[in-house]
């Protein structure tokens, strides 16, 4: 009876450690290939669309709450600038309060868009084409940072608090002509400001581009086959 008991659980041992034996394709994917990769690819598309927003929108929420006023920026800022000389700050302004958060704040944005747009099966190249995703990324944060702000999920007309700063901030570097740019009036969302519409074209380019190259691959890879 023991021996049996011992056996027994030496099976389910062996049961639970055994690896998974690899199925092959699904008979769905065997009968309607196209569609499968169609469907597939969908999903991998919401997958990176659910990480990228999510992902936008906590970053906005967290600078709803005011960083700087827990951090101590400024002490930062005043090390960097004994650091690096003071032209160094148009280009890279770091060495002001503001100038320093808002570069880290963009940076998050950075480090975000790349990782949640990431795929494995794309080249280092394909996938570096994630970056200029920062900009959208960074958008829809400031949007969700100014609608807590405000208390209210449209936030539109922007009050000229949440986007005046830009000026102030980058007027002594070579940003200072964009941040202009961007603090101008929306072409296509009433309220907003030219930076929203950078969503529009970004995001844009970017879904061409990689429909572009999705195509191109397409192409080949059927070409290869037919060879």
């Amino acid at each position: 009876m023991v021996c049996d008991e011992v056996s027994q659980k030496k099976s389910l041992l062996e049961r639970l450690l055994e690896p998974k034996k690899k199925t092959g394709p699904s008979k769905f994917k065997k009968n309607h290939p196209a569609l499968y990769k169609v469907i597939s690819e969908l999903a991998a598309s919401g997958n990176k669309l659910l990480k990228f927003t999510f992902s936008a929108a906590t970053l906005g929420v967290m600078d709803s709450f005011g960083p700087e006023k827990y951090i101590n920026f400024t002490q930062a800022a005043n090390y960097l600038s004994e650091v690096f000389p003071a032209r160094f700050n148009e280009y890279l302004p770091i060495l002001t309060e503001n100038g320093l958060y808002q570069t880290l704040l963009f940076t998050c944005d950075l480090v975000l868009a790349a990782w949640s747009l990431h795929d494995n099966r794309w080249r280092r190249k394909r996938n570096l084409l994630n970056l200029p995703m920062a900009i959208p990324h960074s958008i829809i944060m400031d949007y969700m940072s100014a609608a807590i702000q405000d208390g209210n999920p449209d936030p539109l007309p922007l009050k000229v608090a949440y986007f005046g700063w830009r000026i102030k901030t980058f007027s002594h570097t070579i940003w200072g002509g964009i941040a202009q740019w961007v603090d101008e009036p929306s072409r296509f969302i009433p309220g907003a400001i030219q930076g929203y519409d950078l969503l529009i074209y970004v995001s844009a380019a970017y879904i061409a581009t990689q429909l572009a190259i999705g195509l191109v691959k397409h192409q080949y890879m059927r070409a290869q086959r037919k060879e």
